[in-house]
C-alpha cells in the first residue's frame, strides 16, 4: 500500500491480468476500484462485472432450496457479491438475484454508487418509494428474504405484491460465503502476515 491523493492505495489483480489499484479514500475509507498502471498518473474508472463465480454459487444454493429469487441486504453479503460496501442505516439497500443470473442493486442516491458499483444499479432518493421500484423487478412466486432486511421493507413489499410469498432466504449466500474462493484465501493469507 502507498499514499495517494489523501488516501491509500494497494495493487490488485484483475480478471484480464492488466492489474490495477484499489483506492481507499481518506474521507470514508470505502474502496473505489481504479484501473491503471500507476496510481500517481491520471487513471480512469472502469466498469466491471459482479463477482460472477460467487453469484453462480449463490444461484446453485438457491436451486437447492427451491428458490427462484432472493433479496440480499446484509452489507457484508452485498459486498461479497458486488464488491460494494455500504451501511444503509434506515435507507433500503437490496440486491435482487434471480436464478437466471439476473442481479440488480437497489440503493439510495446518497450512497453515490453510480459508476462505482460492480452490478446493475437502480437508484432512488428520499422522496421516492424504493419498494415500488424494487417490486417492479420481483417476479410472482416465492421470494427468499435476507435475515438482515428490516421487517418494515418486507411488510411493505408483501403489501405491494400480493402474488409474492416471502420466506427466509439467507442460506444461499451464507453457505456460499463459508467456502472461500481463491481471492478470499489470498486476502486472508496477506492479512495474516
Amino acid at each position: 500500500a502507498g499514499g495517494f491523493r489523501g488516501g491509500v492505495y494497494e495493487h490488485v489483480h484483475t480478471l484480464d491480468g492488466s492489474g490495477g489499484y484499489r483506492v481507499f479514500t481518506a474521507r470514508d475509507s470505502r474502496p473505489l476500484i481504479i484501473f491503471g498502471n500507476d496510481p500517481k498518473t491520471e487513471i480512469s474508472t472502469q466498469e466491471v462485472n459482479m463477482k460472477q463465480n460467487r453469484l453462480e454459487r449463490v444461484i446453485r444454493g438457491m436451486e437447492a432450496m427451491g428458490l427462484e429469487q432472493i433479496i440480499v441486504s446484509a452489507p457484508a453479503s452485498v459486498f461479497y457479491l458486488t464488491g460494494t460496501w455500504e451501511r444503509p442505516g434506515e435507507r433500503m439497500l437490496a440486491l435482487y438475484v434471480h436464478k437466471s443470473g439476473e442481479a440488480r442493486l437497489f440503493a439510495n442516491r446518497l450512497f453515490a454508487l453510480a459508476g462505482n458499483v460492480d452490478a446493475p444499479l437502480s437508484e432512488f432518493d428520499d422522496t421516492e418509494d424504493p419498494i415500488a421500484l424494487l417490486s417492479q423487478s420481483v417476479r410472482p412466486g416465492t421470494l427468499g428474504i435476507d435475515k438482515s432486511w428490516p421487517s418494515h421493507f418486507t411488510l411493505r413489499l408483501m403489501e405491494a405484491r400480493k402474488d409474492v410469498r416471502c420466506v427466509v432466504g439467507s442460506a444461499p449466500v451464507d453457505d456460499a460465503r463459508m467456502c472461500k474462493d481463491e481471492e478470499e484465501i489470498a486476502l486472508m493469507r496477506e492479512s495474516s502476515l
